[in-house]
């Protein structure tokens, strides 16, 4: 990309101002989420799906199948797989590249062409693909079985967890029996989440009534997280959440999140008016658990080299853990329950970050 930018380029530019290029041409490289993803992965995970007997049937040259649609609930792990054609559910407008797959897959000129799409079980995708494709669900034994190998890796990992070592068997139970019994099943998400709140909970006394009233489900369990967070600090999650949100729907920021001390200062900024913070990174994800991500840049600058304008030398960068999160918080039912304090919406959103930018 540099070496391309150098070519085309007709006046001398700066380090600082080819890396803002770059940055703006690069705007959707997908490296950094697939980075992420990839990090959380476990391994010897998602490979159940070679053991199918549709996926046996669908590379097979003899199969008048072409197109193999894997569909599933949101945090089922289909980030995870290798593809043609991922997150069907999320171009727009959608039905045009439905369409387009399902011409892929009828035209002769394109019969030697094998199609793996993912998406959502949308109607409209269900409609096209079902008579046009092998299909498997991600609710299927095979997903089961990484879910309980991701359920005891993640707790054989975690530092915090083996003080209790005696419970990690009670606990892994309880998991896996609410997994079983919830109407969202099978949801990696759901487990990341349980776990990082069973590492902050410091009561073993009160263990067992904790894991015999895990919550149903991903909503479920974003309302006990804003539940928890006490009535002086929900101010400052608020404008920590719009800063994070305004960040990434901001078209001349990068994708990886926001500077963790750009944050930090700035959120302390808006609320108390200078940018001595009474609070620190670690109390924000003590608040805010499996709602964001905090991680570092994956990009190929050099060390010490920062966006425009910031002289910040850390190299954390905060950003909402999964679209779920978004999604709750944008979403008219949380206005129903008991955290309605903390609804958002996308459109103002963007106009209170840039206010704040502005100050």
């Amino acid at each position: 990309m540099r070496w391309l930018l150098d070519c085309v380029l007709i006046i001398p530019v700066k380090d600082s101002e080819r890396r803002e290029i770059c940055t703006w041409l690069e705007r959707t490289n997908p490296s950094p989420l697939h980075n992420a993803a990839a990090r959380r992965h476990e391994p010897r995970t998602s490979a159940w799906l070679r053991r199918t007997g549709e996926w046996g049937d669908w590379i097979s040259a003899s199969s008048p199948d072409r197109l193999f649609w894997i569909y599933g609930i949101p945090g089922a792990g289909k980030t995870m797989f290798y593809v043609v054609i991922d997150a069907v559910h999320e171009s727009t407008p959608r039905e045009e590249l439905v369409r387009l797959i399902a011409t892929m897959t009828l035209d002769n000129r394109f019969q030697k062409v094998r199609i793996l799409a993912i998406s959502r079980q949308y109607i409209e995708t269900k409609r096209v693909f079902s008579g046009i494709s092998i299909s498997i669900p991600m609710a299927n034994p095979f997903v089961d079985a990484d879910i309980k190998s991701f359920v005891r890796a993640r707790l054989a990992a975690s530092h915090r967890l083996r003080r209790w070592n005696d419970s990690l068997q009670d606990i892994k139970k309880a998991l896996i029996k609410r997994l079983k019994e919830c109407c969202e099943r099978l949801r990696f998400r759901w487990v990341h989440c349980q776990i990082q709140a069973l590492e902050r909970f410091r009561d073993l006394t009160q263990l067992t009534t904790v894991l015999e009233n895990l919550p149903r489900g991903l909503n479920e369990t974003y309302i006990r997280i804003f539940d928890a967070i006490p009535q002086t600090d929900r101010p400052f999650v608020r404008r920590v959440l719009t800063w994070i949100i305004g960040h990434s729907q901001a078209g001349w920021m990068v994708l990886r999140g926001i500077y963790a001390n750009v944050l930090v200062e700035a959120v302390a900024y808006d609320i108390y008016g200078h940018g001595q913070p009474g609070f620190d990174l670690h109390y924000l994800q003590e608040l805010l658990g499996c709602l964001i991500t905090v991680e570092t840049s994956d990009k190929d600058f050099p060390r010490g080299q920062q966006e425009a304008g910031c002289s910040y030398n850390s190299d954390l960068f905060v950003s909402l853990a999964h679209y779920t999160v978004l999604v709750f918080l944008t979403s008219p039912h949380i206005l129903q329950t008991r955290v309605s304090a903390f609804p958002m919406s996308e459109r103002t959103v963007g106009s209170q970050f840039g206010i704040s930018i502005l100050r």
